[in-house]
């Protein structure tokens, strides 16, 4: 006997075929792409621990608003200190109003991870993250382009290294801010 199935005439084994091969190929993609997931989380575990914002304001070189979920925040990047806009009244020192529509013009709008260290809010309230965008370690960024100097504060020295070397390239370089004797301290 022919175990094939018919309803007026219709030969239903191919259908069957083609709909379980579907519903095969669909499962199995949503199993590697969860593989691939698992895999990446695996070896770059600190992914996990980032969450995202959207840039609102970019405030000065190192302080910036974001919106997550409709709360807005002020954000001070950790490990860099950027010239000070107000240092005295209506005197920035140089390269601060480069250094802020520099990470304006890199930032603002743009969404954004923030990475936590150990403290999560400075003295004066402000939050306290590691900033990335597209990949990108924000404050390694703004220290390669010579806009900020390396400022550690305990505990929050967890690239602390890494920015160090970083400060020392510009400084030899005497990028922007290094070019300057009196930010040179």
């Amino acid at each position: 006997m022919n175990n094939r199935i018919y309803k007026k005439g219709v030969q239903y084994t191919p259908l069957i075929f083609w709909l379980v091969l579907i519903i095969s190929s669909v499962f199995m993609g949503c199993q590697d792409e969860f593989l691939v997931k698992r895999s990446v989380t695996e070896k770059f575990p600190e992914r996990e621990q980032k969450s995202s914002a959207i840039v609102s304001k970019v405030i000065d070189g190192d302080t910036i608003e974001i919106d997550r979920k409709g709360k807005k925040e002020i954000v001070r990047l950790i490990m860099v200190d950027t010239p000070e806009l107000n240092q005295n009244k209506n005197h920035p020192q140089p390269f601060a109003h480069e250094a802020k529509l520099s990470l304006k013009k890199f930032l603002e709008g743009q969404l954004v991870l923030l990475e936590k260290d150990e403290q999560e809010r400075d003295p004066y309230g402000r939050m306290l993250f590691y900033v990335y965008k597209d990949d990108r370690l924000v404050q390694e960024w703004l220290v390669m382009q010579g806009y900020a100097r390396v400022k550690a504060y305990p505990p929050n020295l967890k690239y602390y290294d890494r920015l160090k070397t970083v400060e020392e390239n510009a400084r030899r370089k005497q990028i922007k801010i290094w070019s300057q004797p009196s930010l040179r301290n």
